[in-house]
């Protein structure tokens, strides 16, 4: 071979390395931003269902603050039913005793 040909084949060496150090370093890029997407995506999601379960949490307490509102109020319509029996029962013994008399 001819110097000239050894240069040729040596830039041609040189070239065909660079070229895959280029295309090395897209794909290393590449797969550097898909893992930060992915990464990113992942911690989003995590937030949703944090978010989504903190809402249900919040979904169940209220539900227990309405049902303790709704039994406080039976108990207190309870004990105006039971005055009010009470009342009655009064009133009747009034009557009897002013029959009594």
């Amino acid at each position: 071979m001819s110097l000239h040909e050894n240069k040729h084949q040596h830039f041609l060496a040189k070239l065909e390395a660079k070229s895959e150090h280029q295309y090395d370093m897209k794909k290393y890029d590449w797969l550097c931003a898909t893992h930060e997407h992915k990464s990113n995506q992942a911690i989003l999601s995590y937030k949703r269902q944090q978010e989504d379960r903190n809402s249900v949490i919040r979904l169940h307490e209220v539900d227990i603050q309405v049902h303790e509102t709704h039994s406080l109020l039976l108990d207190k319509e309870a004990e105006t039913l039971w005055l009010k029996i009470q009342f009655q029962q009064m009133m009747q013994g009034n009557k009897d005793l002013a029959l009594d008399l």
